[in-house]
């Protein structure tokens, strides 16, 4: 119970990385949502005020460019009370719209999005007069930020635990560079029949059920890295 407790610090003064938990809503058959355009509330009630919290035990909350455009989220603590994490957004081609919810209430230091080099210094410029900060990091070949770079980023300004919403791209690329704790599954009794899952594909990762209850209608699953 003292290292449930406390396996935030624990991870980071062994690793030097922030604790991360990738938070999944799905449905019975493993999708996340209709499509990659479109928002797909899956979940109860109850799941959402479990996000919140979690929300506001993390130092920080992670979500890629597409969940921005999609969800067009606050990603703000309201079901509960507490602090509001810092906003992590991925986004390579800095393409998020400056009107989105998510920026409406930044201030220095509340919002961090990473992205590739080559992009639009206006853009760079009207953000970051809102209080959001830009980083901008060199792209993979795949086109994908370096995730360990970002997370190394992180834990030097002592963020220690990370929670990432979403989405498909953001899941995959933690699964495959295996640079995860948890994953915490909120599975709704839905079923879509068609749609887009959590991962790109199929990944090896050798985990464990360190947890599953009820969750008002949902089933929260809690699976760690061996």
């Amino acid at each position: 119970e003292g290292y449930e407790l406390n396996r935030f610090f624990f991870n980071y003064m062994k690793s030097g990385l922030p604790y991360v938990t990738l938070k999944i809503a799905q449905s019975m058959d493993g999708k996340i949502g209709l499509s990659n355009q479109e928002q797909t509330w899956l979940t109860g009630e109850e799941s959402r005020k479990f996000v919140h919290q979690m929300r506001a035990q993390y130092d920080a909350v992670m979500i890629g460019s597409n969940t921005v455009k999609v969800d067009d989220s606050k990603l703000t603590v309201r079901e509960v009370k507490g602090r509001n994490p810092i906003k992590i957004i991925m986004d390579g081609k800095l393409s998020v719209p400056e009107n989105s919810k998510i920026f409406r209430t930044a201030h220095t230091g509340s919002i961090i999005i990473f992205c590739d080099k080559t992009n639009d210094s206006k853009k760079i410029k009207l953000l970051e007069n809102r209080g959001v900060e830009i980083i901008q990091l060199k792209s993979k070949r795949t086109g994908l930020l370096n995730l360990p770079e970002v997370l190394k980023i992180l834990a030097k300004r002592k963020i220690i635990s990370l929670f990432v919403e979403g989405g498909q791209t953001i899941f995959s690329q933690f699964l495959e560079e295996n640079q995860f704790n948890e994953i915490t599954i909120l599975q709704a009794p839905v079923m879509l029949g068609k749609g887009i899952g959590a991962f790109t594909k199929a990944y090896k990762n050798k985990l464990y059920v360190k947890r599953i209850e009820p969750l008002g209608r949902d089933v929260k699953i809690i699976l760690q890295k061996l």
